[in-house]
């Protein structure tokens, strides 16, 4: 990231930057190279934060990232806010043709532009966040609150390595979790039978005097993508599933729409068996939250 308008640290989010030589009690926060550390020495301690936290015992415990990083950390669990818009430019130093943005909550309104060092502008798009595809008629277009999607993804970017790409959030209260940019790759074509879960982790226990006990789990998207693709290319689909079988990738089937069927996450389970000259197989992606 190149530049971001949310400052470091975010006072208004209630981060405030580790002083050097300055003794902190326990509890206190303090923000030191782009995260927040917490005191866990007893009574206090005037380390250093990252240094505290390789300590044994921990003086300090690495918390989270920053609320200007948040959104690069590759977790639903935090996220970058803003009151109003978040502004950041980017310069992957990668071949770009595609970026996505997962876990949105307050935005109207997406735009990215490119710029090339030579040539200026060479791509700009917005898209709507408001979703009125369940409205049937004027009534409820009029009546019924508004719906927000809450990821996109453009994948029409002209591939560069030196554009600098800039992402604009616009709405009210911006949350941001993650975003996904770099290079596309097709593994094949989406089949009917795809289908969307909402997998929730949280745990119901009978108390003593039979009360019904709800321990809050994290709540994940879990997408069973039908794929068919040339037999031919399977080996190729299977060294690069293998390649990224631990890294947070954007898994795209593309459907016409801004949202698209879209999740952010590692691949749960896959099988590639191969029929004639076809290799029809189903691709498991279990993702980091709504």
């Amino acid at each position: 990231m190149l530049t971001s308008n949310i400052p470091e640290p975010d006072t208004a989010a209630g981060e405030a930057a580790w002083v050097s030589g300055t003794t902190y009690n326990t509890g206190d926060k303090l923000v030191e190279g782009h995260y927040i550390y917490q005191v866990t020495a007893a009574t206090s301690t005037d380390d250093q934060p990252s240094v505290g936290a390789k300590k044994n015992p921990q003086t300090w415990v690495k918390v989270a990232p920053t609320n200007k990083y948040a959104m690069w950390d590759g977790k639903s669990a935090t996220t970058s806010k803003h009151a109003s818009q978040i502004v950041v430019s980017i310069d992957s130093g990668l071949l770009t043709n595609a970026i996505a943005g997962f876990g949105i909550r307050g935005a109207s309104q997406i735009a990215v532009t490119m710029t090339h060092p030579t040539n200026g502008q060479i791509y700009s798009k917005s898209v709507s966040m408001v979703d009125n595809s369940a409205k049937g008629d004027m009534y409820q277009y009029l009546f019924t609150p508004l719906d927000f999607i809450r990821t996109f993804s453009l994948l029409d970017l002209p591939p560069s390595l030196t554009s600098v790409i800039q992402l604009t959030v616009t709405g009210t209260n911006v949350e941001i979790a993650n975003v996904a940019l770099g290079s596309q790759t097709t593994i094949g074509t989406a089949q009917k039978g795809t289908t969307y879960n909402i997998v929730d982790t949280s745990q119901a226990q009978q108390s003593l005097t039979d009360q019904t006990l709800m321990t809050q789990g994290a709540t994940a998207t879990e997408i069973r993508f039908e794929v068919q693709t040339p037999a031919i290319r399977i080996k190729s689909v299977g060294r690069l599933l293998s390649d990224i079988a631990k890294k947070p990738t954007a898994w795209i089937a593309q459907d016409g729409t801004p949202e698209q069927v879209t999740v952010f996450g590692l691949v749960s389970d896959v099988s590639l068996p191969i029929k004639d000259k076809i290799a029809q197989y189903t691709l498991e992606v279990r993702g980091y939250g709504l």
